[in-house]
């Protein structure tokens, strides 16, 4: 979980942003009502009964629908968990890497820190996806160019 809570963290390097969100959550929090404060009756609030019986029919259209598609991904993410998995392995700890870099044409690196310990070793599902190398070509004629010219 350390590499995912420092994923999070690494999200919003920015001090002042954290330090907005904070605040936000605070005054968010003292407007809504104690816990053990009773909401006040709104019975005779006809848009508020009108968008609770919409919402409760909304909810009762779509849930089926949200029951099929969590049971469709639960398979997916299934397949994938070892893939995952071995990912998390691989990334050992995200303070081993540096900030990744964007190059001009889009590519993203992300180098490993110098003095970091080796990576570890790839997983079986991983390796399964990596393909293979092929074995360097000799050319026919050793002293013609490798690439037509």
């Amino acid at each position: 979980m350390k590499p995912i809570a420092c994923a999070i963290a690494c999200a919003h390097p920015d001090r002042m942003m954290k330090r907005q969100i904070l605040a936000t959550l605070l005054i968010l929090s003292t407007t809504l009502p104690v816990l053990g404060q009773d909401m006040p009756d709104d019975r005779n609030d006809p848009i508020g009964r009108a968008l609770e019986g919409f919402m409760r029919n909304f909810i009762e259209d779509i849930s089926p629908d949200l029951n099929r598609l969590g049971e469709d991904m639960s398979g997916g993410l299934s397949r994938m968990a070892p893939v995952l998995e071995d990912l998390s392995v691989l990334v050992d700890d995200l303070e081993n890497y540096q900030m990744p870099q964007r190059l001009e044409n889009g590519d993203i690196i992300i180098r490993r820190r110098p003095g970091a310990p080796p990576p570890p070793p790839l997983g079986d599902s991983l390796q399964d996806m990596v393909p293979p190398e092929a074995p360097p070509t000799v050319p026919i004629n050793p002293d013609a160019p490798e690439i037509a010219l």
